[in-house]
């Protein structure tokens, strides 16, 4: 009877009570939106990038100097001219190695006092470029111009002569002055004829343009 009720209990666990098959799932669903993961793609480290930088190319230039000058006041004057144009002119002086000036003077002089009213005496005379004499080896005298000729020097001793005084001539080496402009390669050369005014000092009467020419080679010192 035991054997019995086992068989019959066995039977309908396995065919009767067997719970129904499971409803297939849809593979997708209409109203559900899908999403669809693809392999990412492979990466690969962007290589560095570096700025541009401008390079500016170097103008080409050339230096050209002007002169000479008999003084400062004239070099002066054309430096003047050269700034004008937007140029900048560098002032270099030297004494010449074969001209001289003439430097007239009136010595024997006792004092200051006599100093002052020689120099009055002769402002009233229509000379002005004068000066007391402060040199250690020139105390006392009265300068009464420096020439770069010794025609325009023998003339000033004539008009001191005449006031009365004892003028002395004496040679000097004859210091001279350039202006240098450096210049872009494609630009011309200054207008002499704009400088012309200036070449020579202002006790000459007749004033020489002055010349133009590529400015001295730099020793090692620069």
């Amino acid at each position: 009877m035991l054997l019995l009720l086992n068989l019959a209990f066995f039977g309908w666990a396995r065919w009767i009570d067997a719970p129904p098959a499971a409803a297939p799932v849809p593979a997708t669903d209409a109203a559900i939106p899908t999403l669809q993961l693809e392999p990412a793609a492979p990466t690969t480290a962007a290589a560095p990038t570096t700025a541009a930088v401008p390079t500016t190319a170097a103008v080409p230039t050339r230096c050209r100097s002007i002169g000479p000058f008999a003084d400062p006041a004239a070099a002066l004057t054309a430096a003047t001219v050269l700034r004008s144009h937007g140029d900048k002119p560098h002032e270099r002086s030297g004494e010449s190695g074969a001209a001289q000036s003439t430097g007239v003077y009136i010595g024997e002089i006792k004092d200051v006092a006599e100093q002052r009213r020689a120099i009055e005496r002769l402002n009233n005379a229509g000379i002005h470029d004068v000066a007391a004499m402060t040199d250690p080896g020139a105390a006392g005298r009265v300068s009464v111009g420096i020439f770069s000729d010794q025609a325009h020097a023998m003339r000033r001793a004539e008009q001191v002569r005449q006031l009365g005084f004892k003028p002395v001539l004496e040679l000097h080496p004859l210091t001279q002055y350039w202006l240098d402009v450096t210049l872009k390669s494609s630009d011309p050369d200054p207008a002499l004829a704009e400088l012309s005014g200036a070449g020579a000092d202002s006790t000459s009467n007749s004033k020489p343009p002055p010349n133009i020419s590529d400015c001295p080679a730099k020793g090692p010192s620069g």
